[in-house]
């Protein structure tokens, strides 16, 4: 019985909203509040940080960063490597804490990746500029 009110409602929703077409349906890999916008170019210049990118094979893009100059707040930094789109790095980089079995703990990663000296970054991202794979280098 639930089952079948449940499929009307999906039914309702999706004629009303999206004109019984489930591909205008949006995606995300993950719910939480829209990120705000970090200007990682800017961060990048005001800190000294160089950032250099390099095409892939497969049309996507590899960024590369290097710091050498100012650390920038870790805040900022882990929010400008994030990027705008809420999905798994996003989910990655930002959450207060994470599931490690049946319990929830504080979220290592903000500390792990903190901007240090000496630090390399790279971060690829496929054509359609969704995050491939973050890799961390050095660091003091």
């Amino acid at each position: 019985m639930l089952g079948d009110i449940e499929q009307s409602l999906i039914k309702r929703v999706l004629d009303e909203y999206y004109g019984g077409d489930e591909s205008k349906v949006p995606t995300i890999d993950y719910l939480a509040a829209e990120p705000a916008a970090v200007d990682a170019a800017a961060l990048a210049a005001e800190n000294h940080i160089a950032h250099s990118v390099e095409e892939l094979d497969d049309g996507g893009k590899k960024h590369v960063y290097s710091i050498n100059g100012v650390l920038p707040p870790t805040g900022d930094w882990l929010a400008a490597l994030a990027g705008p789109k809420l999905d798994w790095l996003q989910a990655f980089l930002s959450n207060v804490s994470i599931q490690a079995g049946p319990t929830s703990v504080p979220n290592p990663v903000k500390r792990v990746l903190a901007p240090r000296h000496g630090q390399r970054v790279e971060l690829s991202l496929n054509k359609d500029g969704q995050p491939l794979k973050l890799d961390v280098f050095g660091g003091l």
